[in-house]
């Protein structure tokens, strides 16, 4: 060998094992890891395990290594020995199986390296000089940061919001804001797949966690969707100091916000986008809040109970929700469920996504009210739907009610999730809708 890596073969891949103890004690700060790069004396290789490793399954959050060619696979993680038994009856015999036990946060060059010092590891690590690992978001790391900011509300509420920002390349002219915001069961994770392009595309993003979700704080009230949106107007305008007009994205629960974002703001805000949701006060809002498909509207209005029963089972009930009204059955990774899953078993998490259900009904009288004094929104809108989503076919309805010409786009090939489900279908939506509203 040269150091030239081939292209691997198929093998028989660990499609979907389900090795629930391993869940427990693996590198966690990998479970968003889809390719890395393994850099050779003389050559570079770029493995991307959505391709070379289909079906990885629950193994994305343990860094498999796949040397086909040569010497089979190596492992690591630091539960290795207690799971390795039960993964070698999974392999072929043929493969030269090497186990490197690390612990989550020891650096994985040096691991190789003090193998390849000891001759213990196969023979084409020794042509390994390094290996680069990718952060857990896909995102480019050089544009992006995730920070936290705290903002003092206008009832002089201090409260802290987590968010990611990312600004356009710098080779690319300025062309606006995006303010994406996320729904239930989910955090600013679910944008991903969308804020590099989006931001590609010339566009500074404002991704936050809303009040009550991921690493934001979670209060005991302040969940009436006008109090969200004030929040994440503050968020914008004052600790961001953006002073031109903002396009605003929402989704599920963030298409509520979204909506009161830019009917309380209108003139801040350049274009609205919102959708997935069965807006409050609205007529299919109030058709549907009662039915077997929105089971959680009434559920969630239980005081106390609800938190009682989700305890210790929260991985278990934010996949109820996707694997209901998700499509693309392959969008939300086991990994990616770890991830929302860990969000809301955060202390609070919980109740604080209840009671933004609990707002419902005074989010409902809120927004009639609003239409009674100001009449229907001017603010350029959107109505962005899953066409394989029981919301799609009311969304003209809910533009009528509440919008002076308001466009509707359904995607195809998307149930609810579509930013997670067809990302490249929402990165077009929001692009050609934006720029026919550039400020």
């Amino acid at each position: 060998m040269s150091g030239q890596f081939k292209r691997a073969n198929p093998l028989t891949y660990l499609n979907e094992v389900d090795l629930p103890a391993m869940r427990q004690g693996l590198i966690k700060f990998q479970t968003s890891l889809t390719s890395l790069t393994i850099n050779t004396m003389d050559s570079s290789w770029q493995v991307d395990l959505d391709i070379d490793i289909p079906g990885f399954g629950s193994f994305r959050e343990f860094v498999v290594l796949r040397y086909l060619d040569v010497s089979g696979l190596v492992l690591w993680g630091d539960s290795i020995d207690e799971e390795y038994p039960r993964l070698s009856t999974m392999l072929p015999e043929s493969l030269e199986i090497l186990k490197v036990k690390t612990e989550w946060d020891h650096d994985v060059d040096d691991a190789f390296c003090n193998l390849i010092e000891d001759g213990r590891a196969p023979s084409i690590t020794s042509h390994v000089s390094s290996i680069q690992l990718p952060t857990n978001n896909p995102m480019d790391a050089s544009r992006h940061r995730q920070r936290i900011a705290t903002i003092t509300t206008t009832s002089s509420e201090q409260i802290r919001l987590n968010y990611i920002e990312c600004s356009h390349p710098a080779s690319n002219q300025r062309k606006g804001v995006i303010l994406l915001i996320h729904g239930f069961p989910q955090t600013s994770y679910q944008f991903r797949h969308v804020i590099t392009p989006l931001s590609d595309a010339g566009y500074q993003v404002i991704a936050p966690d809303y009040r009550g979700a991921g690493q934001s704080s979670k209060p005991l009230t302040g969940y009436e969707k006008t109090q969200m949106a004030e929040d994440l107007h503050i968020l914008v305008r004052t600790h961001l100091n953006i002073t031109e007009k903002t396009h605003v994205v929402g989704h599920d629960i963030g298409g509520m916000i979204a909506f009161a974002y830019a009917s309380r703001y209108p003139t801040d805000v350049a274009s609205l986008i919102w959708g997935e949701c069965p807006l409050p006060g609205s007529s299919c809002y109030e058709r549907i809040k009662g039915t077997s498909d929105v089971f959680h509207f009434v559920f969630h209005q239980v005081p106390d109970l609800p938190e009682a029963l989700i305890a210790g089972k929260e991985r278990a009930y934010c996949k109820h929700f996707f694997d209901k009204i998700i499509y693309n059955s392959g969008a939300i990774t086991p990994a990616d469920l770890d991830h929302y899953a860990l969000a809301y078993e955060q202390p609070g998490a919980i109740r604080a996504a209840l009671e933004v259900y609990r707002a419902f009904e005074r989010d409902a009288e809120e927004n009639r009210e609003w239409r009674g004094r100001n009449g229907k929104m001017e603010v350029p809108s959107l109505l962005l739907m899953g066409g394989k989503f029981m919301l799609a076919e009311s969304a003209g309805e809910m533009a009528s009610e509440f919008h002076e010409g308001a466009e509707v786009e359904v995607v195809a090939e998307s149930g609810h999730y579509i930013a997670e489900e067809n990302p490249d279908a929402f990165v077009k939506g929001v692009l050609k809708f934006v720029r026919k509203h550039r400020v």
